[in-house]
């Protein structure tokens, strides 16, 4: 009977501590101000943040204040709010710490919230490495300036980013995917705006029905206030983005003046329309009866264009005016790879349906047409425009039907014989067709350096001696390279100046592209930084430098930089669980870094921990991240970890905070508890197949006490060492030895003395 009860009670801990692994533990923080304002900073400790209703009915970071989001915190959404910011909000995430904002459900339902509006003209706001989902638009931008969007992952969305008569926005290397409207909008007179970088597919959704409506735009610049000579939307960029799978097209334009659309990757887009209006790249016709051009000054360079699905253009112009398309490959596109189409104005042709071209002083030349025009046989173009040029004066195009249908090159100078007739009613040519293919486009290769971090001070100490002097600090702005600098002059007598500054390091990406000119390959290569913000642990370095005025008295300028680094994953966990974003992992990741590291005795352990855990544990999590079950089994397996831990989480925080005895305890008593919880069958299994006296008694426990007991004693000493005699050396690598030998002896103790217990009670 004792051996059953025994071994009940050994299950039973084994299915409790399975249990509390799962346990939802109660944290985070409601949001529901009574009068709807919100700033200061929301940090990982209280995450995650529940957005409630309020008596004011709205969140608003209002004017003049800053909302600072931590990275790794979650944003739910209870009500349909917006996140109104006529403030300033810095929302800066890190790659492998990103911040989410979603409704509270989650899932991929759209409309559940109004996504974040930025009002502000009086200061830029930052939104990197977020997951923003559920919105009607994830991001909105009304007349704001400079703001910074980048490495942000948008997904089931109504829209993505709405840019809306704002200026000097970047909007770098984002992922939006999944959205049912449109991904990038630019709208209502926008201007200086840069796109670069960011991938774009699977907006929109095309329904069974064909008669049924279908949204889809990957990335859009237009005029939505009126369509009645509405303000132009002017010197705005597309550069480098991959677009792909948008169900009517990936770069759709009107009312747009200076417009640079270049270096991307444009394929797949699919058109429901008529005559081949969607596609790729569409420059359209609104039906703005104040405009003869609704777009003007367009540049379509070095892009590759192809695959334009259900009767769709590689490049359709509907209306433009001053125009040139040049180093573009262009196939496989549907109805054509470039239309220059015309349509009917009451104002010029007046008299009867007497159509006219929209399309007028454009050049098109050394692009490759090739293949185009599966739904009509020979159709790479098609011309009906007013003044269109189809050659550089020295050189054309590639046409992929020119040999066989049009000429040769007899003295094989790469240039046909006779003109290649493009297609249309004009009867266009193109007057020296290329022969042979120009591949001028290479794939884009991308390399990533990643500096340390965030929350960075700087200390900078002027001391001069020269009469009358000025002190003049600057604060480079976030998500800019930035740096802490003074400047003087006439300065006074033995004087002592410091100065503080917050700064972020940077993520610099190095972009190699190819073009060909003539044949002849040239390489440039351009590198763009961007800011993220990592955070926790800190290492300080000093850098003099001495500099001589134009006087004879040298001046010496001291900087200390407080640098942070990156805190390490909790790999396995994420695996297990999906994401760095599950509630476990975050857990984990907490109670290390905000906690455990806030200790002298835990900051040594887990020197010690990482050493050994990351030694494997990335190849672990790539075999468990590999199925289902594999995750599953390892979420098992991790649950006794989990209830051991959150147990002694709340034993620290019942202590002092960050004391070291807290951490002791809580240390000791999860150490024990795991021992225990993953012990537990071999335990219940020894105990029942003990049969004679000696077994029953088990081994000697004292050598392994007596260790025990040495490693509590060299912690002690250390910490004496450190925090009485300044000793950091030698205590530092005394509390490595004794904390990792510590918890190893509990984990190994305690389950041994459970079993002689076991073993006691049973004879």
């Amino acid at each position: 009977m004792r051996k059953l009860l025994a071994v009940a009670a050994l299950v039973g801990i084994v299915v409790v501590s399975l249990a509390l692994g799962d346990v939802k533990i109660a944290h985070g923080t409601d949001v529901n101000p009574v009068d709807g304002i919100v700033k200061g900073v929301w940090r990982i400790v209280d995450s995650p943040f529940y957005v409630k209703s309020n008596p004011a009915n709205k969140l608003e970071v209002p004017t003049g204040e800053t909302l600072t989001i931590e990275a790794g915190v979650a944003i739910y959404f209870d009500v349909p709010y917006s996140l109104a910011v006529r403030g300033k909000l810095f929302a800066g995430g890190t790659r492998d710490n990103r911040i989410t904002f979603s409704y509270r459900d989650g899932g991929s339902d759209r409309n559940k919230w109004g996504g974040i509006i930025l009002y502000s003209t009086s200061g830029g706001s930052t939104i990197t490495y977020c997951n923003i989902m559920n919105a009607i638009r994830a991001i909105s931008v009304y007349g704001s300036l400079n703001n910074i969007l980048t490495f942000n992952i948008i997904r089931y969305n109504s829209a993505g980013i709405f840019i809306s008569a704002a200026e000097g926005n970047t909007i770098t290397d984002n992922e939006i995917y999944e959205c049912s409207d449109s991904a990038i909008c630019l709208s209502n007179g926008s201007q200086r705006n840069d796109i670069y970088r960011n991938t774009i597919y699977k907006i929109g959704w095309i329904t069974s029905s064909p008669s049924d409506p279908v949204w889809g735009k990957g990335i859009v610049i237009n005029n939505s206030l009126t369509r009645l000579g509405g303000p132009m939307n002017i010197d705005n960029k597309i550069k480098d983005n991959t677009v792909y799978n948008c169900h009517l097209s990936g770069i759709e334009i009107d009312h747009v003046r200076t417009l640079e659309i270049s270096g991307n990757f444009i394929y797949a887009n699919h058109q429901r329309g008529v005559n081949g209006t969607g596609g790729n790249i569409y420059l359209r016709r609104s039906n703005d009866t104040y405009l003869v051009f609704e777009n003007e000054d367009i540049i379509i360079h070095n892009n590759k264009v192809h695959s334009a699905a259900r009767n769709g253009t590689g490049i359709y112009l509907q209306s433009v005016r001053s125009l040139k398309i040049s180093y573009n490959d262009i196939y496989l596109n549907s109805f054509a790879g470039i239309v220059s189409n015309h349509t009917y104005d009451p104002r010029r042709y007046w008299s009867g349906w007497r159509g006219f071209s929209a399309v007028a002083q454009g050049q098109i030349f050394r692009n490759n047409l090739r293949n185009n025009g599966a739904t009509r046989t020979g159709w790479q173009a098609w011309d009906n425009g007013e003044s269109m040029i189809w050659d550089d004066g020295s050189k054309g195009n590639y046409w992929s039907d020119y040999n066989s249908t049009q000429g040769v090159d007899s003295n094989n100078d790469g240039i046909g014989d006779f003109p290649y007739t493009v297609p249309g009613y004009k009867g266009a040519k193109d007057a020296f067709p290329l022969v042979n293919p120009a591949f001028f486009i290479v794939t884009t290769m991308t390399t990533w350096t990643t500096v340390t971090a965030t929350s960075t001070m700087y200390r900078l100490t002027t001391t001069t001696t020269i009469p009358t002097h000025t002190i003049t600090t600057i604060e480079v702005p976030l998500t800019r390279y930035t740096t802490t600098f003074t400047t003087w002059s006439n300065t006074t007598i033995s004087t002592t100046t410091t100065t503080y500054a917050t700064t972020s390091y940077t993520l610099a990406l190095t972009t190699f592209f190819a073009t060909s000119t003539s044949y002849i390959w040239t390489v440039s290569a351009s590198a763009t930084t961007t800011l993220y913000s990592t955070s926790y642990t800190s290492t300080t370095t000093t850098t003099t430098t001495t500099s001589t005025t134009t006087s004879t008295t040298a001046t010496t300028t001291t900087m200390t930089a407080t640098q942070t680094v990156t805190p390490r994953r909790c790999v396995i966990a994420s695996a297990a669980y999906g994401s760095e974003l599950s509630p476990s992992v975050q857990f984990l990741r907490d109670f290390r870094d905000h906690e455990v590291l806030s200790t002298f005795a835990g900051a040594h352990f887990m020197k010690v921990f990482d050493a050994f855990y990351y030694s494997f544990s990335p190849f672990l999590a790539e075999s468990v991240s590999a199925s289902n079950s594999t995750r599953a089994a390892a979420r098992a397996l991790l649950a006794p970890l989990l209830g051991s831990l959150h147990l002694g989480q709340a034993i620290f925080r019942l202590s002092q905070p960050r004391s070291e005895f807290g951490v002791l305890i809580a240390g000791l008593i999860s150490s024990s508890l795991i021992g225990l919880l993953y012990a537990s069958p071999i335990i219940a299994l020894s105990a029942v197949k003990a049969k004679d006296e000696r077994k029953k008694r088990g081994v000697s426990l004292r050598p392994l006490g007596l260790v025990w007991l040495g490693s509590l004693a060299a912690l002690g000493i250390a910490e004496a060492m450190f925090f009485y005699l300044g000793e950091t050396a030698t205590a530092s690598f005394i509390a490595m030895v004794s904390t990792g030998t510590l918890v190893l002896s509990t984990m190994i103790l305690a389950p041994l003395l459970l079993l002689k217990l076991i073993r006691r009670f049973l004879s």
